[in-house]
């Protein structure tokens, strides 16, 4: 199964963590594509894509958001997002909810949780590939 992660990194964090999931995901073989420096919008080769960024100024940074805008529709293409903070999450919903936003992250918790999100999406992601649904 091919797979890519499109992501924006401003200090590096985030592009380690999608290295992190690329390596942990093993019937995937994940691209990992850095959109300052591509501009593939195709992504009729993947079967299942991910789309990662950290929090800038409470918000998407606008480079990831203009990028966003810039990819086609797609329809039923399985696909999953990534946010990266360091001292507030900003607008994220997931982590809001979670009551993150504190200093000194990410601490054991926080890898905890990671290593558990690594661990569901590749089961999700072996389930649809097993059934057929990429």
């Amino acid at each position: 199964m091919k797979g890519a992660i499109y992501y924006y990194t401003g200090t590096g964090n985030t592009e380690l963590a999608c290295c992190s999931i690329a390596e942990n995901i093993n019937h995937i073989d994940f691209d990992l594509i850095d959109i300052t420096t591509s501009k593939n919008t195709n992504l009729s080769k993947y079967e299942v894509v991910g789309f990662a960024s950290p929090t800038f100024y409470m918000g998407i940074p606008k480079v990831f958001k203009d990028f966003l805008f810039s990819i086609k529709e797609q329809d039923k293409k399985p696909a999953f997002i990534l946010n990266t903070f360091g001292m507030m999450q900003g607008s994220y919903p997931v982590f809001i909810a979670k009551g993150w936003g504190e200093v000194n992250r990410p601490n054991e918790q926080q890898v905890h949780d990671f290593q558990s999100f690594i661990t569901d999406l590749s089961s999700k992601l072996g389930n649809l590939k097993r059934d057929g649904k990429t």
